[in-house]
């Protein structure tokens, strides 16, 4: 089992889709990135162009959304052949940080998940905020934390646990984060900016946060 090494201070993690937001971030505390495309509908699969220009230009870790369409998370044959070919062109530039969901009946489906596994053969592996519309999230948190065991990456998951911000969601958060323990990595999303950082750290101690507003804008 691959798990995450602690550190005193919790990983600030920011969502970018433009090469001026990322070293922006880069330069203003960002310990990762999280690569997107179309942020105004919940992100999408980066554009080659834009991933290779971020790639070039920042030196902290990048993880790539992988994600076909905008709308639900149940993907249907054409989506996954969608999911494969973004996968490859991620894989060409030497990405081995993946961001990736899909539900199956309003669940987490991990067949799929092993599927993805096989194709992108990551280095690591977040599970995003597909879980914040599963039907029964702490069940698939269980499920997920014993996949995770068997894997040789760590493996993490974005929340908001269930709710429109990470402070409306802090119970549940609260609640996976002492559930995930050592086993899978809660990064605590929903409306985190540099401005409420502090605040939320308090209310929901984690071992990591992000935004598309975590860091300093210049």
């Amino acid at each position: 089992m691959a798990i995450y090494n602690r550190s005193e201070s919790p990983i600030i993690e920011a969502c970018v889709e433009s090469v001026a937001e990322a070293l922006s971030c880069a330069r203003n505390g960002a310990d990762r990135l999280e690569l997107c495309s179309a942020l105004d509908q919940d992100g999408l699969t980066p554009h080659k162009t834009l991933l290779t220009e971020v790639l070039n230009q920042v030196s902290i870790p990048v993880k790539v959304m992988i994600r076909p369409r905008p709308g639900d998370f149940h993907y249907n044959h054409k989506d996954q052949e969608d999911i494969v070919r973004d996968i490859l062109m991620c894989k060409s530039l030497g990405v081995s940080e993946f961001v990736y969901g899909s539900l199956k009946d309003n669940r987490i489906d991990m067949t799929d998940l092993e599927a993805f596994v096989q194709h992108a053969r990551p280095s690591t592996l977040t599970i995003h905020k597909a879980i914040d519309v599963s039907s029964d999230p702490l069940r698939d948190l269980f499920m997920i934390m014993r996949w995770a065991e068997k894997q040789t990456f760590p493996v993490s998951i974005l929340s908001s646990g269930q709710a429109p911000t990470a402070i409306a969601g802090a119970l549940r958060l609260r609640r996976m984060i002492q559930l995930a323990a050592d086993k899978v990595e809660i990064i605590v999303a929903g409306k985190v900016t540099h401005d409420n950082l502090t605040t939320i750290q308090t209310l929901i101690p984690a071992p990591a946060y992000h935004g598309r507003r975590i860091c300093i804008s210049e």
